[in-house]
């Protein structure tokens, strides 16, 4: 009877060894994909902060009134979006 008692230990301590090996090993990899997230987000956050102040600079306002200037001829007057053309447009046509 005691040796069934001691094989039964062994055999439930050792299922409590492997089952605890088991989540060791997947805490140490989810702390590996949690410092790789983690790399990954301040990266990410670090490419949004040159992102938007290379956004501002570009579309400064005297920047863009600098490029109006350079690149638009000043003597044709801009059209608004209420203006009509004096050219109809080509009629577009719906397939059935």
């Amino acid at each position: 009877m005691t040796k069934i008692m001691i094989l039964f230990s062994f055999m439930v301590s050792s299922l409590s060894a492997a089952f605890l090996f088991y989540v060791k090993e997947k805490v140490v990899q989810l702390e590996r994909e949690t410092r790789v997230l983690s790399s990954h987000g301040r990266v990410i956050a670090r490419d949004l902060v040159v992102l938007e102040s290379q956004w501002n600079a570009l579309t400064r306002p005297s920047r863009v009134e600098g490029l109006v200037d350079r690149y638009f001829n000043q003597s044709l007057p801009l059209m608004s979006k209420n203006q009509i053309t004096s050219q109809p447009g080509p009629m577009l046509t719906q397939n059935p």
